[in-house]
């Protein structure tokens, strides 16, 4: 019965069985003999190509549109992303000079550490930026998501930084 009202709603809201009905009703002008032998009755024989046609275009409509929320999905997924790689390019922009500098450094020799000291430690805890790294005995591995907002986002992260190098030139 479910399957009944879904069908039904979907010829009064959707494309599929108007097209299938000209479909049909071009089919069965273009060439009514040859079907008509098979099934001796006419209204019969344009019922059948109307539900074949309709079955087929149903199916094609049902794809188009998963695939449309499929790619919108995805669209919503990325988007969510760059947010989240976008505060944390701006946190990295509000820490303090030295965690920037090292960033940097680590950014532009391609490496996920930072060398770890006394200093970084008092600056990372004061600033709350314990989540962005994973501390070791003598390095700080930079998180992967982290590294990810730097590579998209550093000329946000560490534009006064950039402007300072360009100034000292």
């Amino acid at each position: 019965m479910e399957f009944l009202k879904e069908i039904l709603q979907e010829i009064k809201t959707g494309f599929s069985f108007p097209l299938a009905l000209l479909t049909a009703v071009v089919v069965f002008y273009i060439n009514p003999n040859n079907i008509i032998q098979h099934t001796q009755n006419e209204i019969t024989a344009f019922i059948l190509i109307l539900l074949f046609f309709y079955a087929i275009f149903l199916i094609i409509c049902k794809l188009c549109f998963e695939i449309q929320e499929l790619i919108i999905i995805k669209k919503l997924k990325k988007d969510k992303e760059d947010k989240i790689d976008m505060e944390i390019a701006i946190k990295i922009k509000n820490s303090p000079l030295e965690i920037r500098k090292e960033l940097l450094r680590s950014h532009s020799n391609n490496t996920d550490k930072i060398p770890r000291t006394y200093g970084l430690d008092y600056l990372i805890s004061g600033a709350g930026l314990r989540s962005f790294f994973k501390p070791n005995e003598n390095y700080y591995i930079i998180n992967q998501n982290v590294l990810k907002a730097i590579k998209k986002y550093h000329h946000i992260a560490f534009e006064d930084l950039y402007w300072d190098k360009n100034c000292n030139r």
